[in-house]
């Protein structure tokens, strides 16, 4: 009796401790997926300056790939892994599901935009600044929206006599 009691106690330990460190892994692949789309927008400024042209990042939400396309060769090509996925992507008023293209200048500028990552344990939109490369993490449509406000030019003041 006490041996089973015994096997009873460490079977439960064992069942706490796999599920604790499942949450640990799944927080990291998300993490990961977020930092992809972080490193793609960062190597393409930098290659951008490197090398005085300009660079393409190429989001693919339907093969679930991140590129870096210079010239017209693909330079860095990264795969949001199963079962992450890029829902959406968005660049200024345009929101898209499938492939963007966003050209980053000889001088490292890019038009601001955001892409959403689903999957376990994660829901966030991952919001590029064109002019500085900053990146925010929202975590709804409404703060991005905020967002993309905000960079919108303000509409031209006539002179009212």
């Amino acid at each position: 009796m006490e041996v089973m009691l015994a096997v009873l106690v460490v079977a439960l330990l064992s069942a706490v401790a796999v599920l604790s460190f499942g949450k640990s892994i799944q927080r990291a692949k998300a993490k990961a997926v977020v930092e992809q789309i972080r490193y793609v927008d960062a190597s393409a400024r930098d290659a951008s300056k490197r090398f005085g042209r300009s660079v393409t990042i190429v989001i693919d939400p339907v093969e679930g790939t991140v590129s870096r396309r210079q010239v017209s060769e693909i330079r860095y090509r990264g795969r949001i892994e199963a079962p992450y996925r890029i829902d959406e992507v968005r660049v200024g008023d345009r929101r898209a599901t499938d492939v963007v293209e966003i050209e980053c200048s000889e001088m490292a500028l890019s038009r601001s935009y955001a892409v959403h990552l689903k999957g376990p344990g994660l829901d966030k939109w991952v919001v590029v600044a064109g002019l500085s490369g900053e990146v925010t993490e929202a975590n709804d449509d409404a703060m991005v929206d905020a967002i993309f406000e905000s960079l919108a030019p303000a509409p031209a003041r006539g002179d009212a006599d």
